[in-house]
């Protein structure tokens, strides 16, 4: 926090000078000039500009706050620079006319030899930067998406050789319609699933985020595994911490269950493989910060060389599958800012799934006065 000598500023108002105000005129981003109640006594043409109102002087800047923020971020961002004399950080501003406004905000503390407290308020508008870094998370998912392409034409390409061929046979040895046909019906449907794994994929809607509870997506994960669950000798076992069905969290419950399940389902045929009749283990539990899913199984395992690629498009070391489901599991526990980790190879393989419980900052959830 800085002091102020009393010559700076008028004692009747606590403006800058004319020098002053013509000097922050020529500063190139919006500067706000606040009382200690948050009310704008001094905003430059480019504040005018980013917030489409020729009238700040005498406004509250919180009135340019979503309503809830009015209520929670902007009585704490004054709350934190008082007392630290500085605040940094994002908010989106709804200006006088036109679209809301992604901005980063700057908030320093002065106090005048008077003991009058003012905050000199910078506004960024970094609206343009998120969308850049939109069009670069695109860009990376279109070369992926490349990558993919090259990939798909190699498994395309192998089915439709092996229909051709047992085609041409067909014709040479009618004999042997049974077999043939029975083949070429094969690949046929391998060629149906890939393509609608690779729609599933490419298509993928975008996260509603909700809060939900760990119980809701437990109701999910149990009504798709509810023979696997059932029985004297269950495939599937569910273990839960205590009062972890209770604990909320912001995700899309439809895409997130969508994920379980194809990392559950793969497990379940790592343990079929192999005949095991010990059940997949789904563990959940929560931290302070985070809730965690985790399944843990005991078939072939995992070895350091193939680890890097386990979630590549297509990689698989089943034969028979596909190998885009832990892709798409990946994809969407990314979407839903999620982490997914391998914490355990072999004897158990164990696949970790983590989502913070809370994806607002702690200034936004509650007064900290």
């Amino acid at each position: 926090m800085v002091t102020v000598p009393n010559a700076e500023f008028s004692k009747s108002m606590p403006l800058p000078p004319g020098i002053l105000r013509e000097l922050l005129q020529l500063v190139a981003t919006a500067v706000l000039l606040l009382n200690d109640t948050g009310k704008i006594i001094f905003a430059n043409r480019y504040a005018v500009a980013l917030l489409k109102n020729e009238h700040l002087e005498g406004r509250s800047f919180k009135e340019y706050f979503a309503l809830e923020d009015q209520n929670i971020l902007f009585p704490n961002i004054l709350y934190v620079a008082k007392r630290e004399g500085f605040y940094e950080g994002e908010a989106m501003l709804y200006p006088f006319q036109g679209d809301p406004l992604l901005v980063h905000l700057c908030f320093n503390s002065f106090v005048l030899d008077t003991k009058q407290q003012l905050f000199v308020v910078t506004c960024q508008n970094i609206s343009e930067f998120k969308r850049l870094e939109r069009s670069l998370r695109e860009a990376k998912h279109l070369v992926f998406l490349g990558q993919m392409l090259s990939d798909m034409a190699h498994q395309v390409r192998n089915p439709i050789l092996v229909i051709g061929g047992l085609a041409k046979r067909l014709r040479e040895n009618p004999d042997k319609i049974a077999a043939y046909t029975s083949a070429i019906t094969y690949q046929c449907e391998r060629l149906e699933k890939l393509l609608k794994a690779l729609e599933e994929f490419v298509h993928l809607p975008r996260p509603r985020f909700e809060r939900i509870s760990v119980a809701e997506v437990l109701t999910f994960v149990s009504r798709k595994f509810r023979l696997e669950i059932m029985g004297d000798n269950p495939e599937l076992k569910i273990v839960l911490a205590p009062g972890v069905e209770d604990v909320y969290f912001y995700t899309d419950i439809y895409l997130l269950a969508r994920a379980l399940v194809q990392i559950i389902q793969n497990s379940l045929e790592a343990h079929q493989d192999k005949g095991l009749n010990d059940p997949v283990e789904f563990k959940v539990w929560n931290s302070e910060t985070h809730i965690f899913f985790e399944i843990r199984d005991f078939g072939e395992g995992l070895n350091q060389e193939t680890l890097p690629y386990l979630f590549n498009p297509f990689f698989t070391t089943k034969p028979g599958h596909l190998g885009m489901g832990l892709t798409l599991a990946q994809r969407i526990i990314e979407e839903l800012d999620g982490y997914c980790e391998i914490v355990s190879l072999k004897d158990p393989t164990v696949l970790r799934v983590s989502f913070p419980l809370d994806r607002r900052r702690p200034e936004r959830k509650k007064l900290l006065s």
